[in-house]
């Protein structure tokens, strides 16, 4: 009967815990990030440490290709509906070997600063956990 007891004492426990474990988990992915001292109007942004860059990237290229189909179709309209031979129409050159390496590369930093930051809040809060 005692040994019964102590059984289910243990096991009580034990579910505690695990659920004081899943709050604690849920914490670290999802603690608001810490707004600057002095800074009380700005929003507070949640970040989840499965959060990642790769949707945002994907989203850019698809972006990136629709623009260029887009640009296409409406440069070989605009050149079909052109009458031939006229000298009075103005002339355009158009580029069409547009990059986006620029936005590429700050979507990268951005990437870059956003993990870094974002690790050192779940250190802090990993400390402060601790103490």
């Amino acid at each position: 009967m005692v040994q019964e007891k102590i059984q289910q004492n243990f096991k009580a426990r034990e579910s505690e815990l695990q659920t004081l474990m899943k709050a604690l988990e849920f914490h670290k992915k999802f603690h608001s990030l810490v707004s600057p001292s002095g800074a009380t109007d700005l929003p507070t942004v949640v970040i989840s440490s499965f959060f990642s860059f790769d949707d945002a990237i994907a989203s850019v290229s698809q972006l990136k290709e629709n623009l260029d189909v887009c640009y296409r179709q409406q440069f070989e309209t605009i050149s079909s509906e052109a009458p031939l031979g006229q000298s009075d129409l103005p002339t355009i050159t158009v580029n069409s070997v547009h990059t986006y390496e620029g936005v590429k590369e700050s979507v990268s930093q951005m990437r870059t600063i956003l993990e870094k930051h974002c690790k050192d809040e779940i250190k802090k809060i990993s400390r402060q956990g601790k103490q």
